[in-house]
């Protein structure tokens, strides 16, 4: 029913808020739920279901843009669907009994910090040479990492259709179905958190991914020159990516919501939507100027850095 493109930015830019406000406190909601080592299966069976959702709704997309249904159309089954997942939010999530898990971890964690000193001082008392581990700087490690690992990360995605259909001449059909992959890639990510077969150390998962996520960058920078560069690679590329990306995603946050004071857990979504809006930016800026090898290039060096700068979790 909107005939005015400002007022369809303004409310396009409403309904982004509001996607970001629900962030917080589904995130509190969950840690709440589960105890501290559940809060990786938690978040991950959240986002195997949103992007499972996400997968069927691009399909959805795919054919009713097949039935000759018009924008306003699709607009309005959209809109349905939001408005039964409110329906759906009103049924069946209430509050909490007993909202303790994230003070309880607090309490833990300050209460290991006291005994370390304690344990050092006994040792300095005994004429030992004492070298105490803290955990300060925790979480403007996590912070400066999730941000670089996201940055990279829209940068690399923002000119990737461009790239595939200019570069590699793929049809437009072709590069859904790529990212259809990535997608699975993500769901593979989740149910391999689901059934703990990664491990769960404090900070592992997040270097893992950045690790990650880095070498695959660099070799499509180096792959962009070279007539080696098909659809299977870039199938297997994003596959990848998007394993890497959910083992991030579940790992950071879980590392967020024990790091972030109570009150402040909108802090990470903060994080994640300006890393997104700021690499989309970038990424289109410098695929123009200087090229997609070079995009690729700074983008696997920006996810590098992220991981050297993740090492520090759990050691400063």
């Amino acid at each position: 029913f909107v005939r005015d493109v400002k007022l369809l930015i303004a409310l396009y830019a409403l309904a982004g808020v509001l996607h970001s406000a629900h962030e917080s406190p589904k995130n509190a909601l969950l840690a709440e739920a589960y105890p501290r080592e559940e809060w990786e299966r938690g978040f991950a069976m959240q986002r195997l279901f949103a992007d499972s959702g996400w997968m069927l709704g691009l399909l959805l997309g795919f054919f009713v843009s097949h039935c000759h249904l018009s924008p306003p159309q699709i607009l309005v089954l959209c809109s349905g669907l939001h408005v039964l997942a409110f329906s759906c939010a009103l049924a069946f999530v209430n509050d909490p009994i007993l909202a303790i898990e994230r003070k309880l971890l607090a309490i833990e964690r300050t209460l290991e910090g006291a005994c370390r000193w304690l344990r050092a001082f006994e040792g300095v008392l005994d004429g030992k040479r004492v070298e105490v581990r803290t955990t300060r700087g925790g979480l403007g490690v996590l912070c400066l990492g999730t941000i670089l690992f996201l940055l990279a990360g829209s940068m690399f995605f923002t000119p990737l259709p461009v790239f595939l259909s200019r570069a590699l001449g793929l049809h437009q059909s072709t590069i859904f179905a790529l990212y259809v992959f990535n997608t699975l890639g993500s769901i593979i990510g989740y149910l391999v958190v689901i059934k703990g077969a990664i491990n769960q150390a404090e900070g592992s998962g997040v270097r893992g991914a950045t690790l990650c996520r880095g070498v695959l960058a660099i070799v499509m920078a180096l792959a962009v020159t070279t007539p080696l560069l098909n659809v299977t690679i870039m199938a297997v590329v994003l596959v990848l990516m998007g394993f890497a990306y959910a083992i991030f995603f579940v790992c950071s946050l879980a590392l967020s919501m024990e790091l972030v004071p109570e009150g402040r857990s909108g802090l990470f979504a903060a994080i994640v939507n300006l890393s997104c809006a700021c690499g989309a930016f970038l990424g289109s800026l410098v695929a123009e100027r200087a090229g997609f090898a070079t995009t690729f290039l700074i983008c696997g060096s920006t996810f590098l850095t992220a991981h050297v700068l993740l090492r520090r979790l759990g050691r400063d």
